[in-house]
Protein backbone atom coordinates (compact mmCIF):
# COMPACT_ATOMS: atom_id res chain seq x y z
CA UNK A 1 0.00 0.00 0.00
CA UNK A 2 1.04 3.45 -0.94
CA UNK A 3 0.13 6.80 0.66
CA UNK A 4 0.40 9.89 -1.37
CA UNK A 5 -1.14 13.18 -0.46
CA UNK A 6 -3.73 11.47 1.17
CA UNK A 7 -4.54 8.86 -0.83
CA UNK A 8 -4.13 5.25 -0.26
CA UNK A 9 -2.91 3.14 -3.50
CA UNK A 10 -3.34 -0.48 -3.32
CA UNK A 11 -1.34 -2.35 -5.94
CA UNK A 12 -2.62 -5.21 -7.43
CA UNK A 13 -1.24 -8.31 -10.37
CA UNK A 14 -4.09 -9.00 -13.15
CA UNK A 15 -4.18 -12.59 -13.90
CA UNK A 16 -4.13 -11.68 -17.36
CA UNK A 17 -2.28 -8.96 -19.94
CA UNK A 18 -3.39 -5.61 -19.89
CA UNK A 19 -2.55 -2.72 -21.88
CA UNK A 20 -0.08 -0.93 -21.13
CA UNK A 21 0.97 -2.86 -18.63
CA UNK A 22 -1.17 -1.36 -15.77
CA UNK A 23 -4.04 0.64 -15.02
CA UNK A 24 -5.06 3.10 -12.13
CA UNK A 25 -8.28 3.59 -10.59
CA UNK A 26 -10.00 5.07 -7.72
CA UNK A 27 -12.09 2.57 -5.25
CA UNK A 28 -13.18 5.05 -3.28
CA UNK A 29 -12.67 8.91 -2.01
CA UNK A 30 -9.28 8.27 -0.67
CA UNK A 31 -8.75 4.94 -1.91
CA UNK A 32 -6.91 3.73 -5.16
CA UNK A 33 -6.05 0.42 -7.43
CA UNK A 34 -2.66 0.11 -9.30
CA UNK A 35 -2.67 -3.05 -11.07
CA UNK A 36 0.08 -4.19 -12.71
CA UNK A 37 0.10 -6.95 -15.72
CA UNK A 38 1.18 -10.03 -13.61
CA UNK A 39 2.11 -12.07 -16.47
CA UNK A 40 4.95 -9.88 -17.33
CA UNK A 41 8.49 -10.93 -16.02
CA UNK A 42 9.37 -9.66 -12.78
CA UNK A 43 11.83 -6.62 -14.18
CA UNK A 44 9.19 -5.19 -16.42
CA UNK A 45 6.76 -5.27 -13.28
CA UNK A 46 9.17 -3.47 -11.09
CA UNK A 47 10.01 -0.93 -14.07
CA UNK A 48 5.86 -0.27 -14.21
CA UNK A 49 5.63 0.03 -10.76
CA UNK A 50 8.57 3.10 -10.81
CA UNK A 51 6.72 4.44 -13.66
CA UNK A 52 3.56 4.49 -11.51
CA UNK A 53 5.42 5.91 -8.97
CA UNK A 54 6.74 8.97 -11.03
CA UNK A 55 3.00 9.68 -11.67
CA UNK A 56 2.23 9.77 -7.77
CA UNK A 57 5.52 11.91 -7.22
CA UNK A 58 3.85 14.64 -9.18
CA UNK A 59 6.62 15.73 -11.55
CA UNK A 60 5.31 17.38 -14.34
CA UNK A 61 6.79 16.04 -17.35
CA UNK A 62 5.45 14.19 -20.58
CA UNK A 63 4.35 11.08 -20.36
CA UNK A 64 7.37 9.68 -22.99
CA UNK A 65 9.73 11.27 -20.22
CA UNK A 66 7.82 9.62 -17.24
CA UNK A 67 8.45 6.17 -19.24
CA UNK A 68 12.20 7.33 -19.58
CA UNK A 69 12.52 7.81 -16.00
CA UNK A 70 10.92 4.76 -14.51
CA UNK A 71 13.46 2.72 -16.57
CA UNK A 72 16.67 4.55 -15.96
CA UNK A 73 16.04 4.56 -12.41
CA UNK A 74 15.36 0.82 -12.20
CA UNK A 75 18.43 1.08 -14.30
CA UNK A 76 20.35 2.51 -12.00
CA UNK A 77 19.10 0.72 -9.29
CA UNK A 78 19.94 -2.87 -10.05
CA UNK A 79 23.40 -1.67 -11.84
CA UNK A 80 24.30 -0.67 -8.34
CA UNK A 81 23.03 -3.63 -6.40
CA UNK A 82 20.28 -1.80 -4.63
CA UNK A 83 17.85 -3.61 -6.25
CA UNK A 84 17.02 -7.17 -6.64
CA UNK A 85 14.76 -8.37 -9.86
CA UNK A 86 10.91 -8.10 -8.50
CA UNK A 87 12.09 -6.90 -5.02
CA UNK A 88 10.39 -3.62 -5.67
CA UNK A 89 7.23 -5.58 -6.88
CA UNK A 90 7.07 -8.16 -4.27
CA UNK A 91 7.19 -5.52 -1.34
CA UNK A 92 4.27 -3.35 -2.85
CA UNK A 93 1.76 -5.91 -3.98
CA UNK A 94 -1.26 -6.82 -2.02
CA UNK A 95 -2.77 -9.97 -3.57
CA UNK A 96 -4.32 -10.82 -7.21
CA UNK A 97 -6.89 -8.74 -8.81
CA UNK A 98 -10.08 -10.69 -9.99
CA UNK A 99 -11.33 -10.52 -12.90
CA UNK A 100 -14.51 -9.11 -12.01
CA UNK A 101 -12.34 -6.36 -10.12
CA UNK A 102 -10.45 -5.90 -13.72
CA UNK A 103 -14.01 -5.72 -15.55
CA UNK A 104 -15.25 -2.46 -12.66
CA UNK A 105 -11.96 -1.31 -13.05
CA UNK A 106 -11.71 -1.22 -16.83
CA UNK A 107 -15.33 0.38 -17.06
CA UNK A 108 -13.75 3.17 -14.99
CA UNK A 109 -11.10 3.94 -16.80
CA UNK A 110 -11.94 2.86 -20.56
CA UNK A 111 -13.74 6.23 -21.50
CA UNK A 112 -10.40 8.25 -20.20
CA UNK A 113 -8.32 5.63 -22.59
CA UNK A 114 -10.87 6.19 -25.82
CA UNK A 115 -10.30 10.31 -25.24
CA UNK A 116 -6.58 10.16 -25.09
CA UNK A 117 -6.26 7.57 -28.08
CA UNK A 118 -8.67 9.77 -30.24
CA UNK A 119 -6.72 13.31 -29.43
CA UNK A 120 -3.18 11.22 -29.69
CA UNK A 121 -2.15 12.58 -32.94
CA UNK A 122 -2.35 15.77 -34.39
CA UNK A 123 -2.28 16.88 -37.98
CA UNK A 124 -3.39 20.14 -38.17
CA UNK A 125 -0.79 23.21 -38.74
CA UNK A 126 1.52 23.80 -35.83
CA UNK A 127 1.13 26.66 -33.97
CA UNK A 128 4.28 27.45 -31.13
CA UNK A 129 3.05 30.30 -29.53
CA UNK A 130 3.16 30.02 -26.01
CA UNK A 131 0.29 32.61 -25.20
CA UNK A 132 -1.91 29.47 -26.25
CA UNK A 133 -0.80 27.45 -23.34
CA UNK A 134 -0.95 27.32 -19.56
CA UNK A 135 2.53 27.04 -17.48
CA UNK A 136 1.82 23.53 -17.24
CA UNK A 137 0.82 23.04 -20.36
CA UNK A 138 3.87 24.56 -21.92
CA UNK A 139 5.91 22.20 -19.97
CA UNK A 140 4.66 19.40 -20.63
CA UNK A 141 4.77 19.80 -24.46
CA UNK A 142 8.39 20.77 -24.04
CA UNK A 143 11.09 17.78 -24.60
CA UNK A 144 13.29 19.89 -22.72
CA UNK A 145 12.47 21.75 -19.12
CA UNK A 146 14.83 23.77 -17.04
CA UNK A 147 16.15 22.77 -13.53
CA UNK A 148 14.54 25.95 -11.98
CA UNK A 149 12.00 28.41 -12.62
CA UNK A 150 14.40 30.92 -14.17
CA UNK A 151 14.99 28.69 -17.41
CA UNK A 152 12.99 28.64 -20.68
CA UNK A 153 11.51 25.30 -21.76
CA UNK A 154 12.47 24.18 -25.38
CA UNK A 155 11.09 21.86 -28.05
CA UNK A 156 7.58 21.84 -27.92
CA UNK A 157 5.39 19.16 -29.05
CA UNK A 158 2.23 18.69 -27.79
CA UNK A 159 -0.80 20.59 -28.14
CA UNK A 160 -2.25 21.86 -25.22
CA UNK A 161 -4.46 19.21 -24.89
CA UNK A 162 -2.29 16.82 -24.80
CA UNK A 163 -2.06 14.94 -28.45
CA UNK A 164 1.13 15.25 -29.79
CA UNK A 165 1.67 17.35 -32.90
CA UNK A 166 3.63 15.57 -36.05
CA UNK A 167 4.45 18.78 -37.26
CA UNK A 168 6.05 20.20 -33.72
CA UNK A 169 7.64 16.95 -33.71
CA UNK A 170 9.37 17.43 -37.02
CA UNK A 171 10.13 21.07 -36.02
CA UNK A 172 11.64 19.83 -32.87
CA UNK A 173 13.92 16.94 -34.44
CA UNK A 174 15.19 19.07 -36.85
CA UNK A 175 15.97 22.08 -34.27
CA UNK A 176 17.85 19.45 -32.19
CA UNK A 177 19.89 18.12 -34.90
CA UNK A 178 21.28 21.42 -35.86
CA UNK A 179 21.33 22.22 -32.15
CA UNK A 180 19.67 24.35 -29.57
CA UNK A 181 22.64 25.18 -27.03
CA UNK A 182 21.42 22.79 -24.07
CA UNK A 183 23.66 20.80 -22.10
CA UNK A 184 24.63 17.43 -23.62
CA UNK A 185 23.13 14.92 -21.52
CA UNK A 186 19.13 17.01 -21.59
CA UNK A 187 19.78 16.82 -25.41
CA UNK A 188 20.58 13.11 -25.71
CA UNK A 189 17.64 12.45 -23.43
CA UNK A 190 15.41 14.84 -25.43
CA UNK A 191 16.33 13.05 -28.30
CA UNK A 192 15.75 9.33 -27.31
CA UNK A 193 11.96 11.18 -26.22
CA UNK A 194 11.49 12.38 -29.33
CA UNK A 195 12.33 9.01 -31.07
CA UNK A 196 10.11 7.13 -28.84
CA UNK A 197 7.69 9.47 -30.04
CA UNK A 198 8.49 9.05 -33.91
CA UNK A 199 7.94 5.79 -33.48
CA UNK A 200 4.82 4.92 -31.17
CA UNK A 201 2.86 7.65 -32.16
CA UNK A 202 3.45 9.36 -35.46
CA UNK A 203 4.34 5.69 -36.70
CA UNK A 204 7.57 7.07 -38.80
CA UNK A 205 11.18 6.67 -38.94
CA UNK A 206 13.14 8.98 -36.92
CA UNK A 207 15.64 11.20 -38.91
CA UNK A 208 18.93 9.75 -38.89
CA UNK A 209 20.29 12.48 -37.19
CA UNK A 210 18.42 12.27 -34.36
CA UNK A 211 19.33 8.70 -33.83
CA UNK A 212 22.66 10.06 -33.72
CA UNK A 213 22.37 12.04 -30.91
CA UNK A 214 20.20 9.77 -28.91
CA UNK A 215 23.62 7.41 -29.01
CA UNK A 216 23.13 3.82 -27.72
Amino acid sequence: MLHVDGQDFEVKLTPEAIEPGYIMGRTSETTNVIAIDGTLPKSRQDEVMLHEMVHLASWVMPEDMVHDVGIRLYGMLREHGLLEEGELIDAMVSGTMSAEEMAVLNKDVQGQFAARKATRVSEVAWDGDQGRFTDEQWRQSCLINPDDSKGVSKLPVREPNGAVSRNACHVAATALVRGIGAVPFKVRAAARTLIRIYGDDLKEEPPQGLQDLAGD
